[in-house]
């Protein structure tokens, strides 16, 4: 409005100078009736729309509080929209939270339960070996007491018609084998025996050694992604919590200056400050007035 107005004045102060010096001599108002009759109309017209000017700034200025109401009153509105986005958020990364605290308690069990049973899946496995070096060793003991037997019995064919001490210890040392071989392989059924048993107490071992291990991974890889979810949702928390008290900041302000023009003694401030500052210059051009007027005097004495 003060631009709008201030280049109307300047206008119609243009259009009033160039009026003046169109009728005068006063000859030049005779000759020139016809463009004069024009510039008058033209100031009259710049006189009426400086008027309307006025008359929508006063109007505008009037209005201006009501205005400053409805701003506040939108920004009320945005406010407490983000406030309810800020509630929301906060509710979030609460269950979010609480949700990190129950995946690191179940990254602890499974990688406890993990390391628990590959420990023992360790054993199992020593053991496994253990008993395959021992199904080694009868099977190579029954071997030979197997070629011992052979070759008994073929000493025997090969000596011909043995007398009955001959016979006899033939007998003894067969049975004494024969016994011995039995006793072997009572042994390597019993070690296939355990090894079947430890084959089916392996099964579960490693299947549960890899669910534990699964479910580690999957919990911490969960637990990362819920971290990283609530950096980001405490990112959005601190722009939204700007923004509040952005619009705190401004809505306080337009309350202060909705206050100060409803205000009269706001008028009255700056009716007087605005007599202080003329006072002032009409001192300061008086005391220069003054100041040369007493040089004058002086001028041309020396």
């Amino acid at each position: 409005h003060k631009e709008g107005t201030q280049a109307k004045m300047d206008e119609l102060e243009n259009n009033l100078t160039s009026y003046r010096n169109m009728i005068n001599p006063f000859l030049n108002l005779i000759k020139n009736g016809d463009n004069n009759y024009a510039m008058i109309n033209t100031i009259c017209n710049n006189i009426l729309e400086l008027c309307k000017l006025v008359e929508n700034w006063v109007n505008d200025d009037e209005r201006y509080p009501e205005k400053l109401v409805r701003e506040f009153k939108f920004n009320k509105k945005i406010r407490n929209n983000f406030t309810v986005s800020l509630l929301e958020i906060q509710m979030k990364l609460n269950e979010n939270t609480e949700e990190i605290e129950r995946l690191k308690k179940s990254v602890v069990k499974a990688e406890t339960g993990y390391f628990n049973h590959r420990k023992n899946k360790r054993k199992l496995k020593t053991r496994k070996v253990e008993l395959e070096k021992k199904k080694q060793t009868v099977l190579d003991r029954i071997n030979r007491q197997k070629n011992e037997l052979d070759a008994v019995k073929k000493s025997q064919r090969d000596a011909g018609a043995p007398s009955k001490k001959e016979s006899a210890t033939f007998q003894e040392k067969l049975c004494h084998l024969e016994a011995s071989m039995q006793k072997l392989e009572d042994e390597r059924k019993k070690v296939n025996r355990q090894l079947k048993k430890l084959g089916q107490d392996m099964k579960p071992v490693n299947e549960t050694t890899y669910e534990h291990k699964v479910d580690a991974v999957t919990f911490r890889h969960r637990k990362e992604e819920i971290e990283k979810l609530n950096k980001s949702l405490e990112d959005e928390m601190k722009t939204l919590q700007d923004r509040v008290s952005t619009i705190d900041a401004n809505n306080d302000m337009l309350m202060k200056v909705r206050d100060m023009k409803l205000s009269p003694e706001t008028l009255r401030k700056c009716l007087r400050e605005k007599q202080k500052l003329d006072s002032s210059l009409s001192d300061g051009s008086q005391n220069l007035t003054d100041a040369c007027t007493f040089a004058a005097r002086h001028i041309g004495k020396d």
